[in-house]
């Protein structure tokens, strides 16, 4: 008989776990910084331009952007609105902190591949390196993901003026870009 009481026992502790768990879930989902759309509170506004064989539909600045990719290594390139540029210290002072993406892919389900890397003000303008992510998209269903932070530790820049999002070929609509804590 004791066996069945320890496993009620057990499943207490689990479930107070999983409770005291609940504020460190939450506050991994509130944004550190929210990109897109801009809000009223928003520090980086600003709107989004192409790169590669890509293209948007323009909306003034509201959600979701409606972008087709035509081929590999196109994308989006998020711009901070009249030029800001982030100084580095900035980025860096977000700690552990992650890129999320909300979209949905208008054509079917696949796997889907989404990179990201800023870009630095210099002469040329330079790009870190690619983090990226996959996730299993269902055709028309919004998912969210959740990228690593592009490393700028070894960046002769020192300031960020953009944020480059590539996709696989495909028609998109993003509804929502944030910097949010590493999951």
């Amino acid at each position: 008989m004791p066996a069945p009481r320890i496993l009620i026992e057990m499943k207490k502790y689990r479930v107070l776990f999983l409770v005291l768990l609940l504020p460190m879930i939450a506050r991994c989902e509130e944004p550190i910084v929210e990109l897109f759309p801009p809000t009223v509170t928003s520090k980086y506004k600003g709107g989004c331009g192409t790169f590669g064989k890509a293209s948007v539909e323009p909306r003034q600045g509201e959600a979701p952007i409606n972008l087709t990719v035509t081929a590999w290594k196109s994308g989006i390139m998020w711009w901070f609105a009249n030029h800001t540029q982030i100084p580095r210290g900035a980025v860096e002072s977000w700690g552990n902190y992650a890129i999320r993406v909300e979209f949905r892919m208008l054509d079917n389900a696949q796997n889907v591949t989404v990179k990201a890397s800023w870009r630095g003000v210099a002469e040329p303008a330079i790009f870190s390196e690619q983090t990226m992510a996959s996730v299993d998209v269902e055709a028309n269903a919004w998912t969210a993901i959740t990228l690593p932070a592009p490393d700028i530790s070894a960046w002769d820049a020192d300031r960020i003026n953009g944020l480059g999002l590539e996709f696989p070929e495909g028609h998109y609509e993003i509804r929502k870009i944030d910097i949010v804590p590493a999951p």
